[in-house]
């Protein structure tokens, strides 16, 4: 656990302290001149409040009444919308879209409608409810005056409080009554689904709580383990954060020795339990720095399945004396009985590159596991393990 929470604050400050990088993008003044420069690419909260942008070597920040808007990428950020803040463009035409936070803003005819939705809970005979706040829905419908009563009940059925469905219909009242509209990071997808491989090399460590007296405390694994990814990212709407499920097949073999003096003898034993496991972990990733390389935090909950499961020991027992002779073997098998399935989970940090339409990377994880061991007849035994794991790995772009 110790080494679990240690992990842990190495990748908060990470996270805290790591820095932005700058891409290219633009101002609009005041006057309506457009400035060329380079932008800090930060997360959208932070691109509400304020910008910062490089000129010629000279970082200035600027605030919604200092400048009309900024853009980078295939992003733009408006002032004028809502009081002292910037909001994020979605779509600019005859009604046009943007998103402040948990909160979106749509325009006409230079009138700006806030959408909010607040739901509330009440409690009813002892049961409490949640109560949904659709008047957000009405305001919609009031802006885009549909005539036609059918339609606007189709319309508020359909009508879901995100941004993917309140783009869909702003396009769609813009396709019907202008062509002229811009829609922004519509070259992006809302949901996108990659494949990857990797290999990696783990160590895995097993603490032991038993009365069984010849089982070492501690046993060890070094071995290699395969995965296969499939990272799926949400570029449309958070591209910093993604999500990764896995499977990872594994063969492992803890094993460790441990010696036990008589008074006339001694007695050694080597103990190993073999697993064949399948997990399958499930990782949430934040993309902490985004540059040529990029640096993804991760945590994540997992199962691992033992497909197959077995143990052993090799008790010698040998005379004391300068030149001890082997006087007696017993091997037993089948020791223990363990736990079919086991949960996990797990903290780490990758860094990535783009090699042609390739990613290449390297990751480190920490994964704690659920107790390995059934109730095992007369023996006490708990057996509690960690692992540590390095992994090369090749995901599609």
């Amino acid at each position: 656990m110790q080494k679990y929470l240690v992990l842990l604050a190495c990748i908060s400050t990470f996270v805290c302290y790591s820095q932005e990088s700058f891409v290219d993008g633009y101002i609009i003044t005041l006057e309506n001149d457009t400035i060329r420069g380079t932008t800090r690419d930060r997360s959208s909260t932070k691109n509400y409040d304020f910008l910062k942008f490089k000129l010629n070597g000279e970082t200035v920040k600027y605030f919604p009444d200092q400048i009309i808007g900024y853009g980078y990428d295939d992003k733009y950020f408006s002032s004028g919308i809502e009081d002292g803040v910037f909001v994020e463009a979605l779509v600019l035409g005859e009604l046009s879209l943007y998103k402040y936070r948990d909160m979106f803003f749509v325009k006409y005819d230079g009138v700006s409608f806030r959408l909010q939705k607040k739901d509330s809970i009440t409690t009813r005979q002892g049961v409490k409810r949640i109560v949904e706040d659709n008047k957000w829905k009405g305001v919609f419908l009031y802006v885009i005056n549909e005539k036609s009563e059918v339609e606007r009940d189709k319309l508020h059925e359909r009508l879901s409080f995100n941004e993917k469905s309140l783009t869909k219909e702003v396009i769609h009242y813009n396709d019907r009554n202008s062509d002229n509209y811009i829609v922004f990071k519509d070259q992006k997808a809302w949901l996108k689904i990659a494949f990857g491989l990797g290999i990696g090399y783990d160590r895995t460590n097993g603490d032991i709580e038993t009365n069984f007296t010849f089982l070492n405390r501690e046993l060890d694994h070094f071995g290699p383990s395969f995965s296969l990814l499939f990272p799926i990212t949400f570029p449309r709407q958070k591209s910093r954060f993604s999500i990764q499920p896995e499977i990872i097949f594994q063969k492992i073999k803890l094993s460790g020795f441990n010696e036990i003096d008589r008074e006339f003898r001694n007695e050694n034993a080597n103990t190993s339990i073999n697993l064949t496991s399948i997990s399958v972990p499930y990782s949430f990733r934040y993309l902490i720095l985004d540059t040529r390389i990029k640096i993804r935090a991760h945590v994540g909950v997992g199962m691992s399945i033992n497909l197959n499961t077995s143990s052993s020991e090799i008790i010698r027992t040998s005379s004391i004396g300068v030149d001890p002779i082997v006087t007696g073997t017993i091997i037993n098998d089948d020791l223990f009985d363990f736990n079919t399935v086991q949960g996990n989970y797990f903290a780490g940090v990758s860094g990535s590159t783009l090699v042609g339409n390739l990613n290449l990377g390297l990751r480190f994880r920490h994964y704690l596991f659920s107790n390995l061991s059934k109730d095992n007849r007369n023996v006490t035994l708990d057996i509690d393990y960690n692992r540590s794991s390095i992994t090369f790995f090749i995901t599609k772009n």
